[in-house]
């Protein structure tokens, strides 16, 4: 996907499709850098207190895998990211954000069996990140310049390091929303579920949302720990529907 900034600035709640733009390729990377973001709807620590009092609903679901399907349910009939303030960052010295993770292939077995992230969740890439006002954060240790950050007003561009962990497994990507709860998505790379069989909520007219119908959706195999599918803009919908014609 390559896209073109409009009039405006970066982190807008639209996301234009155009010709050529931010358009990060993979020779721009190391090999052992990813150029997808996944942003996980359940992951292996629990939610910050402002997250679960906004998810209250849902998160008062216990078994985490289910809680992970009602929060991707949520977001594809949002169209939109939540945005949280992020472990160690206030409203008196930061912005609400949404979190991403960068990671390859390879990384992914690692983040789901050792960080016990489940296999649902938005995945974007660089450009649209970018294209928003986002980028990764900074590793830093409780020093001088994380002070700086916090005196800003700007301490979630980093992440406090410490002696228990320090935290740079995570390649954490944030974009900021400053004076917003939500961030809104027409587009991604790609829906990252866990069950070909499931499903968001439909409107009270039947519909699916409209983020579930025209993206890609990856399907990840826990037993395999790797994709299994890949599958095209609306094929696993069609797919489904010709079972259920044709059982």
């Amino acid at each position: 996907m390559t896209y073109i900034i409009p009039k405006g600035q970066p982190g807008q709640d639209y996301l234009p499709r155009g010709k050529e733009h931010l358009n990060i390729k993979e020779g721009d990377m190391m090999p052992s850098q990813s150029n997808l973001l996944y942003h996980f709807t359940e992951r292996g620590r629990p939610n910050t207190p402002e997250a679960r009092l906004r998810f209250k609903a849902i998160d008062a679901i216990k078994n985490r895998s289910e809680r992970a399907k009602a929060k991707l349910g949520s977001i594809l009939v949002e169209g939109s990211l939540m945005a949280n303030y992020p472990y160690g960052v206030t409203e008196a010295d930061g912005h609400r954000c949404v979190c991403f993770c960068a990671a390859t292939d390879d990384d992914l077995p690692y983040l789901m069996d050792r960080r016990a992230h489940h296999p649902w969740g938005i995945v974007m890439n660089r450009s649209d990140v970018v294209f928003r006002g986002g980028g990764p954060v900074a590793y830093l240790g409780n020093c001088g310049p994380l002070d700086k950050l916090r005196e800003a007003h700007l301490s979630h561009l980093a992440v406090e390091t410490n002696g228990g962990n320090d935290w740079t497994w995570e390649q954490e990507w944030r974009i900021p929303a400053p004076g917003r709860e939500w961030v809104r998505i027409h587009s991604v790379e790609a829906i990252l579920i866990g069950d070909f069989k499931w499903e968001p909520p439909r409107d009270e007219n039947g519909q699916l949302p409209a983020l579930w119908r025209e993206s890609p959706v990856w399907l990840w195999n826990k037993t395999k720990k790797s994709f299994t599918h890949r599958y095209p803009s609306g094929e696993l919908l069609s797919r489904l529907q010709r079972k259920q014609e044709h059982p």
